[in-house]
């Protein structure tokens, strides 16, 4: 837009509007956040003492107006991935916002170096002004990011000492003789008089009891499980759902032989209660996970036993010998990782369920319905494949699908390099060109935009409409340019496909069988039929079939 003559601005300036019409500048998001722990003891601030605060600091500046409300609640400030952050993002992105509010820097992270990331580069790419209330933080006031690198890292080792003493404060309190896990064992219920107790519940006690002595009598896991559904005994997880727990029932909520030796090797039955057995680092961002059991905390004597140690102890002998027996026969001769290359990737195509791998003789595997071992869907049948013929159906689809990418990458690449591919290539390399040039143009306008409004070359209803303009049509051409290489690509005599797919095929293609690593790198998931059928899903599959689509346009521009 061309520039207003000063003599236009003189008299724009004598006609000036009074001071009463506020001119807003600045669109405002209030971002809240609350973590998991129990934040409005420790930091005195709730979601809406954080938003309250927010909105008294918006009232006294006139420039700013709040156009819309984040929150994010049970979300620790060392994770990033929070969705009203990434919702607020996203407005910022699109100009629906221009202007971001905290309470303080602790509420947007603590992690430094992400929350560096934010306010010295993404913030003012975005050209979004960003306050920090408490901590006197303001983007668009000269000096203020001198002491942000310290703040940010008090930030972060406040996060790790938060997290470190409420780590402490849980074993601390497994120690004493309370119950502290969260739902009572089978055999037991929670105590409607006592908090963090345990009482013994008749109902289900003797079932326990069932379970070690008919173990202890020689009978297995499966068995035990067939003999309780077959007397009608409900499951731990029916018996949660009949006592009104809300509960997602797996397994058509029957016996199976898992639960059966969960109840055989927990000291809960002894009267022990176990801590630790998973647990999650928060300031890490480390998921839930299980840990060695030299790592576990176990405290006596928290409730009434069920079973006496001897019995508890003669059982545990029991499921060492069943368990040594069963990996002595199975993997004598290989490693389990080695032996199921399909390990988590192979189910059944009937059922759904997790294919199992059993040995058939000394030298040879067979993959089997694990549903039908359990004995929980009787409409599944024992079906079983060969590994080997697995493994070599499996590979032979890899080999198929590495075959197929290496010749049409050839046979674009070599089409590409003919006059009329480098033709049609220098003609998206001007569109390009003209694009880039154009975004540019529109780019400075949008940088000088500001200044010409401070210096009253244009009114607040030219800004904001010609503002909105620029970003519209800044969108529209990086979205342009965008499909334009994507275009030219199609014609590059150096055609480029995923980066990662053609370093993953380039270095297995010499491949002769299929191996764990292979297995990782290329397999999604393997479905196997009681009629034999092997379906393999290819992690690369829909990379594929894009590529064969532009071959096969490519080829057919030949006859055009």
């Amino acid at each position: 837009m061309a520039r207003k003559s000063r003599k236009n601005v003189m008299l724009q300036e004598n006609t000036a509007l009074p001071d009463k019409e506020k001119k807003v500048l600045f669109k405002a998001g209030l971002y809240a956040r609350l973590s998991h722990e129990k934040e409005e003891n420790i930091e005195r601030g709730t979601i809406e003492t954080q938003m309250e605060l927010m909105k008294n600091y918006v009232k006294d500046h006139e420039d700013i107006v709040i156009e819309e409300e984040y929150y994010d609640a049970s979300f620790t400030g060392t994770n990033f991935e929070r969705p009203d952050f990434k919702r607020m993002l996203e407005d910022a992105k699109t100009g629906r916002i221009n202007c971001i509010i905290v309470k303080d820097l602790s509420r947007l992270g603590r992690n430094y170096v992400e929350m560096g990331n934010y306010i010295e580069r993404v913030f003012p790419f975005l050209n979004v002004r960003f306050i920090a209330v408490t901590d006197d933080f303001d983007s668009f006031r000269p000096g203020t990011d001198l002491m942000m690198p310290l703040k940010n890292i008090v930030n972060e080792f406040y996060a790790k000492d938060i997290s470190k003493k409420v780590s402490t404060a849980h074993r601390r309190k497994w120690t004493t003789d309370e119950y502290m896990c969260g739902f009572a064992p089978y055999g037991y219920l929670k105590s409607k008089t006592e908090k963090n107790r345990i009482v013994v519940d008749e109902a289900t006690a003797g079932n326990v009891r069932l379970i070690y002595k008919l173990f202890l009598e020689g009978k297995g896991y499966t068995l035990i499980a067939k003999y309780l559904n077959e007397q009608g005994v409900m499951s731990p997880l029916m018996y949660l759902k009949s006592l009104g727990y809300q509960q997602n029932v797996k397994t058509n909520g029957v016996w199976t032989k898992t639960t059966v030796k969960s109840i055989l090797t927990n000291q809960a039955y002894i009267g022990s209660a176990v801590h630790g057995k998973v647990v999650i680092e928060k300031y890490n961002n480390i998921p839930l996970h299980a840990t060695d059991p030299s790592e576990w905390v176990i405290v006596e004597n928290t409730h009434a036993p069920l079973v006496d140690k001897e019995t508890f102890e003669k059982a545990q002998e029991r499921v060492k010998e069943i368990s040594d027996a069963y990996f002595a026969k199975e993997f004598t001769k290989h490693p389990p990782n080695e032996m199921n290359l399909l390990k988590g990737k192979i189910v059944c195509g009937d059922c759904g369920k997790g294919m199992r791998l059993s040995p058939r003789t000394t030298k040879s595997y067979v993959y089997f319905c694990g549903t039908f071992s359990d004995g929980i869907n009787p409409a599944c049948s024992r079906h079983k494949i060969d590994q080997e013929e697995v493994n070599k159906a499996v590979f032979a689809q890899i080999s198929n699908h590495m075959r197929c990418c290496i010749d049409a990458l050839k046979v674009i690449r070599e089409l590409n390099a003919r006059s009329s591919g480098l033709k049609k290539y220098d003609v998206y390399e001007k569109a390009i060109t003209r694009q880039r040039r154009e975004l540019e143009k529109v780019n400075r306008k949008f940088s000088e935009l500001y200044g010409d409004y401070s210096e009253h070359l244009i009114n607040e209803s030219e800004y904001l409409t010609l503002k909105q303009q620029y970003l519209l049509k800044s969108e529209a051409l990086k979205k342009e340019i965008d499909n334009l290489l994507v275009s030219q690509n199609l014609y590059s005599k150096n055609y480029k496909i995923d980066e990662d797919w053609e370093n993953l095929i380039n270095k297995y293609l010499k491949c002769r069988k299929l191996n764990k690593e292979l297995a990782d790198a290329f397999v999604d998931k393997v479905q196997v039929f009681e009629d034999g059928r092997i379906s393999v899903n290819l992690v690369y599959d829909d990379c594929l079939e894009e590529l064969l689509q532009v071959k096969n346009k490519r080829e057919g521009d030949l006859y055009e």
